[in-house]
């Protein structure tokens, strides 16, 4: 797979970029992938391979993660929102999404905001909030040793003060319930049976909120589309056909 790489400049905030990756047929349908929190572009290599083939597939890297950079201000969730948002300048009049837990709330924000935009929405190990329970809080006494193991394309790829500022200050404010209502595209929810930071229940309740297609895997944790990439990718497939 030959991915081609381009920084996007923001408007809104002079200085500061995205680092995004693409791959694929430049003239076909448009699919965007957007990582959770402390992710990267790479955690959706298998659906890039996959996709790659039918579709032109673009991968963000969201500010302080993978090759973003971090700003030296303070940053809220509605920052990350209008990064995505402002790829839209950029993107095709149409496109999809496909997003992975906090990824999953900016692109439902994204849908609801704007609807003429959206093709299809697919969320991953994601749901309307996160509970901030048992996991949430082994995450945040987890933080300190993002720095010993975050790199730009490894499956961690924030350091301790991206995580500890999202985990603190940026995932509080994760609430979907004002989009799902407003969302009319197809949608399509996968869900992992054991993931422990969107407990079943949660996803699913959620999920019926938001209407369409939901898929659960009863062994799955909470990267589905590392844990069962063939099954995510055919479950995706189908929804782009629609």
């Amino acid at each position: 797979m030959l991915t081609r790489s381009h920084t996007l400049d923001s408007r809104r905030t002079p200085g500061h970029w995205l680092h995004v990756s693409e791959c694929g047929h430049t003239h076909k349908e448009t699919v965007v992938l957007v990582h959770g929190a402390a992710g990267n572009w790479r955690n959706f290599l298998h659906q890039m391979k996959a996709l790659g083939d039918k579709y032109r597939v673009i991968a963000v890297d969201l500010r302080g993660h993978g090759r973003s950079p971090w700003p030296s201000t303070p940053s809220t969730i509605d920052d990350f929102y209008q990064d995505l948002e402002e790829m839209l300048d950029w993107l095709p009049e149409k496109f999809s999404l496909v997003a992975h837990s906090f990824g999953g709330y900016l692109s439902a924000r994204l849908t609801a905001s704007h609807p003429q935009r959206i093709r299809h929405l697919a969320l991953l190990n994601t749901a309307r909030r996160i509970p901030r329970g048992i996991p949430y809080r082994m995450l945040e006494a987890m933080t300190p040793g993002a720095d010993l193991i975050a790199a730009p394309e490894g499956f961690i790829a924030a350091n301790a003060e991206v995580c500890r500022h999202l985990l603190g200050q940026v995932l509080q404010h994760w609430d979907c319930e004002p989009f799902y209502p407003k969302i009319q595209v197809p949608t399509l929810t996968i869900l992992g049976g054991l993931d422990p930071l969107i407990p079943l229940d949660l996803g699913i309740e959620s999920a019926r909120a938001l209407g369409g297609t939901v898929h659960t895997l009863p062994l799955g944790g909470h990267v589905c589309m590392w844990e069962a990439p063939v099954q995510v990718n055919a479950w995706l497939g189908e929804l782009l056909k629609r």
